[in-house]
Order: structure tokens, then C-alpha cells, then sequence
């Protein structure tokens, strides 16, 4: 072992592949490379047109993952972009869709995400269920205490709570400099 690292001092190459070449890959992986997707192109096929289909839209881009949407004539045109790469995802929010919510009837809408990366393609379905469960859920609550004698906690009872120990943000870099060393 000694004769080694007799070796590895004296030659200038070896200790650079030893020490300095492993330093800069971890601070490559630690700054470079990210698997977290954000700034998520999106293109918006509004049918309904009233002040609640925007509110949805407004959420998408106020959420931080999407970028702000990109309007379309046509369901073709959609279709267009997500094949050349332009959008990740398009949002089809269907006719009645304010009048059906105010009613408490199901609301239709539909998103179609560019499957081609399926890790970017399941970031950005995730993070759409989201946005729009939590629509729902403020429309369901609001539903509730104007129409009904229930109370929203009668609905849905169960309420989680979840908690991220160690990487609150799930920044992915976080994940690869550990797994690195």
C-alpha cells in the first residue's frame, strides 16, 4: 500500500483521477443534473369560455410547474404542437364546464400529455391531478355550504396530512449526491 501511494503522489495524472476527477462528478451530479420538471409547456382548448374555466388555467400557472398557456382554435392544433415538441401537455376544458360545477354535476376535463419521455410524462400528469383535485375540492366545498345541509367534513371525512422528512422540496439532487458517495 505504501508503494501505491508513493505512486499516486508522484504522478500528477493518477492523483487527479484519484481525488479531483470524483470531486467534479459530484458537484456535476449535485448542480448539473435534475430530474424534477417544471416550467412545463402547456397549450389550452377553453370550449366554456367563463370566468371559472380561467380560474382553472390561472391555477395551472400559478402553480410553479407550468409556464403560462399557450391558447389554441382547435384540438388539431393541439395536437400539432405536442408533436413537434412545443407543448408537454394541452388542456381541453369541455362546454357547460362553470354551469355543471355551479350545479354539482361532473365537469369534464381532459388533458393529453406528450408521452414521449415517460418521466416527464408522469411528473406532468401528477402534477395536472393535483391542480385539478384541488379545484374540485374548492368547488365541492363551495357546492356544499351554499346548497346543502351537509358539511364538506361529511363528504370527505378523511383528511391527510403528509410530511417530507430530509428533502422537503424533493429536490432530485438531493436523491444522487448521497447515492454517489
Amino acid at each position: 500500500a505504501k508503494k501505491e501511494f508513493i505512486h499516486i503522489i508522484r504522478d500528477v495524472r493518477t492523483l487527479f483521477i484519484a481525488i479531483v476527477n470524483p470531486a467534479l462528478i459530484l458537484i456535476l451530479f449535485a448542480f448539473a443534473l435534475k430530474f424534477d420538471v417544471d416550467n412545463v409547456n402547456f397549450a389550452v382548448f377553453d370550449f366554456d369560455r367563463t370566468q371559472t374555466s380561467a380560474r382553472l388555467i390561472t391555477s395551472f400557472e400559478k402553480s410553479g410547474y407550468f409556464n403560462p398557456h399557450i391558447e389554441t382554435e382547435n384540438l388539431q392544433k393541439a395536437q400539432k404542437m405536442l408533436k413537434r415538441g412545443e407543448i408537454n401537455m394541452a388542456l381541453i376544458i369541455r362546454n357547460n364546464f362553470s354551469r355543471n360545477l355551479q350545479r354539482g354535476e361532473p365537469a369534464d376535463v381532459a388533458i393529453i400529455i406528450d408521452g414521449s419521455d415517460n418521466n416527464t410524462a408522469n411528473q406532468v400528469r401528477g402534477y395536472a391531478n393535483m391542480i385539478i383535485n384541488s379545484f374540485s375540492a374548492e368547488h365541492l366545498a363551495k357546492y356544499i355550504r351554499s346548497n346543502s345541509e351537509l358539511k364538506v367534513s361529511d363528504v370527505n371525512p378523511v383528511k391527510t396530512a403528509a410530511r417530507v422528512y430530509y428533502n422537503q422540496s424533493l429536490d432530485s439532487r438531493y436523491f444522487f449526491v448521497p447515492g454517489l458517495i
